[in-house]
């Protein structure tokens, strides 16, 4: 309670030192050890007294297939927009993430319906039957100390986009020299070097930026909500459909894909 409360105050998790407390879950009456966190950036919407989000690993079992996975409220993903978008996009054989709906009761308290949603790790890529590579973003963390993510809107984000370090979303067992290859042709497409087809797979972006059209899910292609995949064998970045739908803005076609499209033959 005390970390949400000063997240809350001082505008993101990103502000706390937002450690993995030690706990247990309870599956189907058998207690499991596990490590648990809040989860979510904006704490206005992930730290809601009645449904906040949390991100838990588990020790020595796995749940569902998974040691690692978030809850949070259905809000936070749009209830069943999310879930329906995953599944068309499992079908255009896109990156498929993991996802459910759980009842959650917490010490003793139930919290109602919650989303369950797998984490970004090799074993995403692995149920995706790919070669495990690099998974890389935009770190956001400027993004948040100068407070742009709170009081601008995602159209201002420019000068942050182009100055974002990229970085390795779960780092494998040895030195990925894929995300080095990745975070350098990601780079030069920023800086205007590359074509966007000499740097992702378009066939894949096709399809992923047809259905955000379509269904309206700008949240998700925003970039610094994006994780990329890089795929190895292709040597082109893959997308990885996630955090798809929130609440408070408008879907801008134009926007977001405008930058993303122009000037490529």
């Amino acid at each position: 309670n005390y970390e949400r409360k000063i997240s809350q105050e001082l505008g993101s998790l990103k502000f706390i030192d937002n450690k993995y407390v030690s706990s247990y879950i309870e599956i189907l009456g058998k207690k499991i050890k596990a490590k648990v966190k809040l989860k979510g950036s904006t704490p206005s919407e992930h730290q809601a007294p009645e449904k906040f989000s949390i991100r838990i690993k588990l020790s020595d079992e796995n749940y569902r297939g998974l040691r690692e996975f978030s809850l949070m409220s259905p809000e936070r993903r749009g209830f069943m927009r999310e879930f329906i978008f995953r599944y068309m996009a499992l079908k255009e054989d896109l990156i498929y993430k993991r996802l459910d709906f759980i009842n959650l009761n917490l010490n003793g308290v139930n919290k109602g319906i919650y989303f369950f949603d797998e984490e970004f790790n090799k074993n995403l890529i692995e149920n995706n039957a790919y070669r495990e590579s690099a998974l890389l973003k935009f770190d956001d963390s400027e993004l948040w100390l100068q407070k742009a993510a709170i009081f601008l809107s995602p159209a201002d984000w420019d000068q942050f986009y182009l100055t974002a370090n990229i970085i390795e979303v779960k780092k494998g067992d040895k030195k990925n020299i894929n995300f080095l290859k990745a975070k350098n042709n990601l780079n030069n497409f920023r800086k205007g070097n590359h074509t966007v087809s000499e740097v992702f797979d378009i066939e894949k972006y096709a399809k992923y930026f047809a259905l955000v059209a379509v269904t309206g899910a700008w949240h998700g292609i925003i970039s610094f909500n994006q994780t990329f995949y890089f795929n190895s064998i292709t040597g082109k970045i893959e997308p990885i459909p996630d955090d798809l739908y929130t609440d408070g803005y408008k879907f801008n076609p134009h926007y977001n894909l405008k930058k993303f499209l122009e000037g490529d033959p």
